[in-house]
C-alpha cells in the first residue's frame, strides 16, 4: 500500500514545479524580447532603406538637373573640348590635367566657355578616370564638383574611376568618390567585377573597409566570370574578417 508523501517530498515537488514555472516564464519573456528585437531591427532598416532610397533619388534628381545645365552648356566644337594634337589616345587638354595632377589647369578648364566635363579618350576614359586612375585626390575632388559630372561613366570595358581607384589602392580617392553624388558604389565592369569585388582580390585593405561602409554597398555581389563573391576571392584573413563582419557570404 503506497505511502502519502512526506512534507520533504511534497515540499521538493513544489519547488521543483515553481522552476518549471519560473522556467517557462523567462522562455516565454525570452522570446518576447528576441522577437520585440527583431520588429525593432526590421523596422529600423525598413527606415534607413527608406532614407536611403529617398537620399539617392534626391541625388539622382539633382545630378540630373546639373547634367541638363551642363550640356545646355556644352559646345562640342570648343576648342577646349578637341583632343590634343598628336596624343594617340585623343585626350582632352582637361583629361592630360587631370591625368597629371595639374590642379590649377583643371581649374581654369573647367570655368572655360563649353566645357564637357565627361568628354572621354578613345577607350573611354574621363578626366575624372585619369585622376582617379592616378590617384590625384585633389582633382578627383574639384572634379567631383563640377556642374554636371557623370561619376559612373565607365570605360569600354566597363570600368569605372570608383573601380580603378579601388584596383590602384588610392584609399583618399576612393573616400572622395563614395561620398559623390549619385556614386553607384556597386557598378560592376563587363566581367562583373565591382570596386569591392577587385579591391578584396588584389588585398587593398584600407579600401575595402571604406567601401564596406558606403551607403548602399551589396557585400556579395559576385563576378560573372565564376560567379565568385568578394569574400572568395578575398586575398587576406584581415579582409575576409571586414567582409564577414559586413554580411559578407562565401
Amino acid at each position: 500500500m503506497a505511502h502519502p508523501p512526506s512534507h520533504e517530498e511534497t515540499a521538493a515537488r513544489e519547488a521543483q514545479e515553481e522552476r518549471a514555472r519560473r522556467e517557462a516564464q523567462e522562455e516565454r519573456a525570452r522570446q518576447e524580447a528576441a522577437e520585440e528585437r527583431a520588429r525593432r531591427e526590421a523596422e529600423e532598416r525598413a527606415r534607413r532603406g527608406a532614407e536611403e532610397r529617398a537620399r539617392r533619388e534626391a541625388e539622382e534628381r539633382a545630378r540630373a538637373e546639373a547634367s541638363h545645365i551642363q550640356a545646355s552648356r556644352i559646345d562640342p566644337n570648343a576648342e577646349v573640348n578637341r583632343a590634343v594634337d598628336g596624343d594617340e589616345y585623343m585626350r582632352t587638354k582637361l583629361g592630360i590635367a587631370a591625368r597629371d595632377g595639374e590642379i590649377e589647369a583643371v581649374r581654369r578648364l573647367l570655368a572655360a566657355p563649353g566645357i564637357d566635363v565627361n568628354k572621354a579618350n578613345k577607350g573611354g576614359e574621363t578626366p575624372l578616370y585619369l585622376a582617379s586612375y592616378m590617384g590625384r585626390t585633389e582633382v578627383v575632388k574639384v572634379l567631383v564638383a563640377a556642374p554636371g559630372i557623370d561619376v559612373n561613366k565607365a570605360d569600354k570595358d566597363g570600368r569605372t574611376p570608383l573601380y580603378w581607384a579601388s584596383h590602384n589602392r588610392h584609399t583618399e580617392v576612393v573616400k572622395v568618390l563614395v561620398a559623390a553624388p549619385g556614386i553607384d558604389v556597386n557598378k560592376a565592369c563587363n566581367d562583373g567585377e565591382t570596386p569591392l569585388w577587385v579591391a578584396s582580390a588584389w588585398g587593398r585593405t584600407e579600401v575595402v573597409k571604406v567601401l564596406v561602409a558606403a551607403p548602399g554597398i551589396d557585400v556579395n555581389k559576385a563576378d560573372k566570370t565564376d560567379g565568385k563573391t568578394p569574400l572568395a576571392v578575398a586575398k587576406n584573413e584581415e579582409i575576409k574578417a571586414v567582409l564577414r563582419a559586413a554580411g559578407a557570404r562565401q
